[in-house]
């Protein structure tokens, strides 16, 4: 089993690895809440640019050409929401998608002097400008998702056979950078119905937990929140846990599925 086609938008760099995200303008319109909870029902939330460059990539997505050069066309929008808030009377702008704070500097919000609305959210327009309106407008919005180019592999191997597998195709062992990666991968363990576990690229090496294909490990799902400090002899394999939606350390001679990435 490989990889098949898939819709990509834009390719950018996530957590030292390169990672494929889907952006889509959604209809009809819509109050921010209202647009937040779809989004997270169909997609992964309201977009999120928490950094300079995804605001380029994203202001360069064919979204905006259509909008601008298509006048005529259904699917023209002046403006629509983002994933930025700032709401309940804080002065905080936030973004959706993790709670953070807004850092970007280069994201320049644009608030009306008369609009005093205690809930303001932030809209896009085609030209690439930002703008806060009452949350409670309607507007189309912006969705996202992480699409994780993986494939389960449901022949039982140890986790050195499993990696050999991988590489051998082209591709490597899989790791899982972000919580929406976890999410999906516990859905294709559970959907194959061979049980529990599958191999992920974790090992311990030297004292230290590493993804044996070069990603950097910084997002991390331990069962209990901690790294095995100390594991068992043998037990320095990562595997991840469609029930608990966790990693745990388990023997590397045990034969379980496994996720390569291409």
């Amino acid at each position: 089993m490989g990889c098949g086609g898939v819709l990509i938008v834009l390719l950018i760099a996530v957590a030292g690895a390169r990672a494929l995200i889907h952006y889509e303008l959604m209809w009809p319109l819509a109050n921010w809440t209202d647009a937040q909870k779809h989004c997270r029902k169909t997609f992964f939330d309201l977009v999120s640019l928490d950094r300079a460059e995804l605001v380029d990539d994203f202001l360069g997505s064919p979204f905006f050409k259509k909008g601008a050069e298509n006048a005529d066309s259904p699917s023209t929008w002046e403006a629509a929401w983002i994933g930025l808030s700032r709401r309940h009377g804080s002065q905080e702008w936030v973004w959706s998608d993790t709670g953070d704070k807004l850092s970007n500097k280069n994201l320049e919000i644009r608030i009306p002097d008369e609009d005093k609305a205690n809930n303001l959210c932030v809209v896009v327009n085609k030209f690439g400008d930002f703008y806060a309106k009452d949350c409670a407008e309607p507007f189309p919005f912006f969705c996202y998702h992480h699409i994780w180019r993986n494939y389960l592999v449901l022949t039982n191997m140890t986790w050195s056979h499993a990696l050999s597998y991988c590489r051998e195709r082209n591709g490597d062992m899989s790791s899982l950078l972000m919580d929406n990666q976890l999410q999906v991968a516990r859905q294709r363990i559970q959907a194959a119905g061979r049980g529990d576990l599958a191999w992920i690229a974790l090992r311990y090496v030297r004292r230290y937990w590493l993804w044996m294909n070069g990603d950097a490990l910084e997002f991390q799902a331990w069962a209990g929140g901690q790294r095995p400090q100390c594991p068992a002899v043998g037990h320095y394999c990562g595997a991840v846990s469609s029930t608990m939606g966790h990693w745990v350390n388990l023997d590397c001679e045990q034969k379980l599925p496994f996720f390569c990435k291409c």
